[in-house]
């Protein structure tokens, strides 16, 4: 006689579980580049992740929760590319110059960025970004270092506090990518943002 009941079947591991999330937000990621947000349904990010439609709702209540995940990712990702290039040496303000100007026209893969701020879903991503935790939370972890490293030089303004500078070059970078036709030149950009954003930060 068996001592577990075979038709009971078990919980999957935190490690399944999380493997799961993973190929889950992946698809979702990979359709959205290929449709946009607006035209992908759940049905194709579970086709797309290989598993049955219902199973994406024990881990995604919906797919606005599903574009905050792949927004997240993605930040993250770019993230952890700007600190293994620009190392927090040197004056502060010209590393937020490049942090800024690598988040408005640095990235080398922007079919997931752009499929997130079409005309169609571009309310529902603004509203993600000015609301969401899990974003704020990501946009931290892109600016702080460098913000903390301006504190620590004694290169930061009096006044300036973290988390309202995160969320002002957040909403900054988020308008260029959005409306691209605003965005100085190339060339220009360094200056600009220097002027105009930088120098209200730091004292370079």
């Amino acid at each position: 006689m068996p001592l577990v009941d075979a038709s009971i079947k078990s919980e999957p591991s935190d490690a399944a579980n999380g493997e799961r999330r993973e190929r889950i937000a992946a698809a979702a990621a990979a359709c959205f580049a290929r449709w946009g947000v607006g035209r992908t349904r759940m049905e194709d990010i579970a086709r797309e992740a290989g598993i049955p439609r219902p199973a994406l709702y024990r881990y995604y209540a919906g797919k606005e929760a599903l574009l905050q995940e792949v927004m997240v990712r993605h930040i993250n990702e770019r993230a952890a590319q700007l600190h293994q290039r620009v190392a927090r040496r040197g004056r502060a303000g010209r590393l937020i110059v490049e942090a800024l100007r690598t988040g408005i026209v640095g990235d080398d893969d922007r079919a997931v960025w752009a499929s997130m701020t079409g005309e169609d879903i571009l309310h529902d991503t603004a509203r993600i970004v000015a609301e969401s935790d899990a974003v704020f939370h990501a946009m931290s972890h892109y600016w702080r270092p460098y913000l903390e490293y301006a504190k620590e030089r004694g290169e930061l303004r009096a006044g300036v506090d973290l988390d309202q500078a995160v969320r002002w070059l957040t909403f900054l970078v988020f308008h260029f990518v959005t409306v691209p036709e605003t965005v100085p030149r190339v060339d220009d950009l360094p200056t600009y943002l220097r002027t105009f954003v930088v120098n209200a930060l730091v004292d370079d």
